[in-house]
């Protein structure tokens, strides 16, 4: 995708962001309200975690990377230092807590990632709430190894890291869940991966479900995946952040909601 069409897509997201103002479902008008517009909503966990970001950010490791799906926009070399990955591959921080608070306003206990990169956002999503058990499936060997021995300094014990590819492990994780309350796909981006995922997930959501993609505009496949995603019949409400969108299958509604959200 050319940097022009980059900064169109973003200027037509702006344009149609909307804060309270206009959000006529109390559903959504009460998330909003809980999650965005309450800036003095924060939690200790959060110094924490922003040190160990820090601590990447600083890391000059060596990593040699297998990239199993899209790859990354930014860094094209197989051997890539931690710092540089902190800097360009994971989750901006203002988005991490952002799915911290998703899962600790719903009280979601079965929480899933496709792709856990350095394990950050894992890092996160464990901590919230009344501690979910974290599934993260990774599918770069360097990359599992480095976010399990994280997890492990910092004395997290309710996640299970899972390596290799999404294709073959997710389907599995699904079939041996209780349920699907949260599901981060951040790995992948492409058109056809991004609509298979969804598509595996579909038969484990329930009322309560939230679904969460990460970088719907990397690209004009993933643009299309999104769009396709949030007008499945089955989705009830979707919420476009620009650097994620998330959809809802929530019943009660006489038809589907589609708003764009000012960021966290």
């Amino acid at each position: 995708m050319s940097k022009w069409q980059r900064i169109t897509d973003y200027l037509n997201y702006r344009v149609k962001a909307r804060t309270l103002h206009g959000l006529h479902s109390p559903f959504v008008y009460k998330l909003v309200e809980t999650l965005i517009e309450d800036k003095g909503c924060t939690f200790s966990a959060f110094e924490r975690l922003d040190a160990v970001r820090q601590q990447l950010l600083n890391d000059a490791t060596l990593l040699q990377i297998e990239d199993l799906g899209a790859g990354s926009n930014v860094l094209k070399q197989k051997e890539r230092r931690v710092k540089d990955i902190a800097r360009y591959g994971i989750t901006r921080k203002r988005f991490s807590e952002f799915y911290f608070k998703l899962i600790n306003y719903f009280d979601y206990r079965q929480v899933v990632e496709l792709g856990t990169s350095l394990g950050l956002n894992t890092l996160y999503m464990a901590n919230a709430g009344r501690k979910p058990e974290v599934y993260s499936i990774e599918g770069s060997g360097a990359l599992h190894y480095y976010a399990q021995t994280l997890i492990t300094a910092e004395g997290v014990t309710n996640v299970q890291l899972i390596q290799g590819n999404f294709d073959e492990q997710f389907p599995a994780l699904l079939r041996r869940l209780p349920k699907l309350d949260f599901l981060l796909v951040d790995g992948n981006h492409t058109y056809e991966a991004t609509l298979r995922y969804f598509t595996m997930a579909l038969p484990y959501v329930h009322e309560h479900t939230l679904l969460v993609f990460d970088d719907i505009y990397w690209s004009e496949g993933m643009k299309r995946a999104w769009m396709e995603i949030k007008r499945h019949p089955r989705v009830s409400v979707s919420l476009d952040f620009y650097y994620c969108g998330l959809v809802f299958f929530k019943s009660g509604f006489k038809e589907p909601l589609h708003f764009y959200i000012q960021q966290p």
